[in-house]
C-alpha cells in the first residue's frame, strides 16, 4: 500500500498532538517548590542581611563549620566566648524542603555539635544568624555532608 503526501502530513500532525499532550504531562508532574514561601518580605529585608555579613568582615566574627566523623560543629568567634549569643541555625536543603532543618543555638565551650544521624547525605546552604554583645551577625556557607 502506498501512501499520498497527505497521509505522511496527517502522521505527523499526528505525532506532534502526542508529544505536545506527552511533555505537557511531564511538566505539570515536576515539583515546583519555592525557596520560601514569604519570599518577597525576605527580599525587603534584605538590607538588614548585607549590614549583619558586613558586621562579620568588619569583626572577624565568622562562624566556623567543621565536619568530623559522625558529626557537624560550628565554632563561634573567641571573643564571643563569654558573652550571651543568640540566633539560629538553619540547614537549608535546596534539593527537597522537607529535608531543611532549623535549630536555636545552645552553645556548649563556645560551639555547637550535632549528630550526622540527623541528616541525610547530600549537599546543604547553611545560614547561621546571630547575636553576640548586641550586635547581628550572619554566615551562609555551603556543606556537602559526607
Amino acid at each position: 500500500m502506498k501512501l499520498h503526501w497527505g497521509n505522511y502530513i496527517a502522521i505527523f500532525f499526528t505525532c506532534f498532538v502526542v508529544f505536545m499532550f506527552w511533555l505537557i504531562s511531564k511538566t505539570f508532574s515536576i515539583n515546583t517548590e519555592l525557596v520560601s514561601e514569604d519570599y518577597y518580605d525576605k527580599e525587603i529585608a534584605y538590607q538588614q542581611k548585607i549590614d549583619k555579613l558586613s558586621n562579620v568582615r568588619r569583626l572577624n566574627a565568622a562562624v566556623q563549620v567543621i565536619q568530623t566523623e559522625d558529626s557537624i560543629q560550628f565554632i563561634f568567634p573567641e571573643a564571643y566566648a563569654h558573652t550571651a549569643v543568640t540566633g539560629i541555625i538553619k540547614l537549608y536543603r535546596p534539593s527537597d524542603i522537607s529535608k531543611d532543618k532549623t535549630f536555636s543555638i545552645t552553645r556548649i565551650n563556645n560551639r555547637q555539635t550535632f549528630s550526622k544521624k540527623e541528616f541525610i547525605k547530600g549537599n546543604y546552604v547553611v545560614h547561621v544568624d546571630w547575636k553576640g554583645n548586641t550586635i547581628p551577625f550572619y554566615t551562609e556557607e555551603t556543606l556537602y555532608i559526607k
